[in-house]
């Protein structure tokens, strides 16, 4: 009988080890996911154009700042949702490949 008692014991100290949340390396990592998130919301500023202004034309159709702002925003969030590099990163890697930068 003391020998389940004392099983019994060790399993329940394992599954509450096993559960515990340590709080110190969660608190680490909100902050450096705060401070990422910042810093790519700064970075999409920076990349937005005004909305009247035409940035491109395909097909003779004029892509105006507004649709241009819209999609730079949808990709960022693929781009984070996926795990990659933010596009201003990409673009970057982008140039050095074609020689600008």
């Amino acid at each position: 009988m003391r020998k389940y008692l004392s099983l019994f014991l060790i399993v329940g100290v394992l599954l509450l080890a096993a559960c515990s949340n340590n709080s110190e390396e969660t608190n680490e990592e909100a902050a450096s996911d705060d401070a990422a998130t910042i810093e790519t919301q700064k970075e999409l500023e920076a990349m937005k154009v005004e909305e009247d202004k035409v940035v491109a034309t395909v097909n003779d159709k004029k892509i105006k700042g507004k649709d241009y702002n819209s999609m730079l925003v949808q990709t960022q969030l693929r781009y984070t949702m996926s795990g990659e590099e933010s596009i201003r990163c990409r673009s970057s890697e982008i140039d050095r490949a074609r020689g600008n930068g």
